[in-house]
C-alpha cells in the first residue's frame, strides 16, 4: 500500500471547497434580493393607494352629531315587486335638515349616513319588512334591531347629501331642534313621533293612509 502525501489530501480538500463555494449563492445575495422585492412591492402599493388617500384627505364625511342637509325620496310598498321609482314617491323632501343621531333618525337611515357619506353623494337603500309587537326594539321574527317603523312595509330610499355641517362648527344657539329648519312645523310633530325601544325618534315622513 502506497504512502499518501498529506499535502495532496489538503490540496484536494480546498479545491473541493472552492468548487462548492463557486456553485453556491452567498447569503448576502439572498438578503439583497429580498430587500429589492420588498422595495418594489412598496413602490407599487404606494402608487396604487396614495392617489386615493390624498383624494380622501379633502373629503368630509358625516359623523354622529353633524347636521346633514338631504334631498330624499321614499317609496313605501307591501312587496318589493310593487316598487316602481317612476311613480310619485310616498314622501319627498328636497331640503331636509337633521342632526345625525339615533335620537333624531330611524336606525336604518342613521346607519346609512354614518361615516360613509360625503357632500354630493347619491345613494339608495332598502329597509325590509319588520314587526315589533312587543315594542322592545327588535324584530319579532329575526330578533335583529329595528331599522324602520316595524309596520310590515318595505321602505325604499333615494338620498342625496346636499350639505354637511360638522358638529364642532354648529353655533350653540343652533344646537337644539327648536332652531333647526325642519320641513314640518313644530306644532305638527306629534303625528311623526313613533315609539321604538322606549326611545321616541323623530323623522319627518308623512305617511299617506292609502299606502
Amino acid at each position: 500500500m502506497g504512502h499518501i502525501n498529506p499535502k495532496h489530501g489538503k490540496k484536494a480538500f480546498y479545491e473541493r471547497k472552492k468548487q462548492y463555494e463557486a456553485r453556491s449563492i452567498p447569503i448576502k445575495y439572498f438578503v439583497m434580493g429580498f430587500i429589492f422585492v420588498i422595495s418594489i412591492t412598496g413602490v407599487i402599493l404606494l402608487a396604487i393607494f396614495l392617489p386615493d388617500a390624498l383624494d380622501n384627505a379633502d373629503k368630509i364625511y358625516i359623523e354622529d352629531g353633524d347636521l346633514a342637509e338631504l334631498h330624499y325620496k321614499l317609496w313605501k310598498v307591501s312587496d318589493i315587486g310593487d316598487l316602481d321609482t317612476d311613480n310619485t314617491p310616498t314622501q319627498e323632501t328636497k331640503n331636509f335638515i337633521t342632526e345625525v343621531s339615533k335620537d333624531s333618525l330611524i336606525n336604518g337611515f342613521y346607519y346609512e349616513l354614518l361615516d360613509k357619506r360625503e357632500i354630493g353623494e347619491i345613494f339608495e337603500f332598502v329597509i325590509d319588512k319588520e314587526t315589533d309587537e312587543d315594542g322592545d326594539g327588535f324584530d319579532d321574527d329575526t330578533d335583529k334591531e329595528i331599522l324602520g317603523y316595524a309596520d310590515g312595509k318595505i321602505y325604499y330610499f333615494w338620498v342625496q347629501v346636499k350639505n354637511i355641517t360638522k358638529s364642532e362648527d354648529i353655533p350653540p344657539e343652533e344646537s337644539s331642534l327648536e332652531n333647526i329648519e325642519l320641513p314640518v312645523q313644530m306644532g305638527d310633530l306629534s303625528e311623526f313621533f313613533l315609539q321604538s325601544s322606549s326611545v321616541k325618534k323623530f323623522f319627518s315622513f308623512e305617511f299617506l293612509d292609502k299606502y
